[in-house]
């Protein structure tokens, strides 16, 4: 979820950018979401992106530290082996 601010009311709300359709800057900035809900928000077009971007970044982020452990977690219960390991978290396996 990202954090923005609306311009109207001055109410601070959280959006999930999975949702976002597009975002238009005229006079004002407003956030398209794809069930056609539009929000009027204080922020910049570009500030809303670097969120958008930093958001993305922390979900893989966190991702790939969880099958980091998960894999960790595969070879110290005696998978031995992590090719096996990885297939296993990927559920390939």
């Amino acid at each position: 979820m990202i954090h923005l601010t609306r311009l109207r009311h001055a109410e601070p709300f959280f959006l999930n950018p999975d949702l976002f359709e597009r975002v238009d800057t005229n006079v004002d900035t407003v956030v398209h979401l794809s069930n056609g809900t539009e929000y009027v928000v204080s922020e910049p077009a570009d500030e809303i992106v670097r969120r958008i971007i930093e958001h993305r970044a922390r979900v893989l982020a966190l991702a790939a530290i969880i099958q980091a452990k998960a894999m960790e977690a595969e070879v110290a219960a005696g998978a031995g082996d992590p090719v096996a390991a990885a297939e296993l978290v990927a559920g390939v396996r």
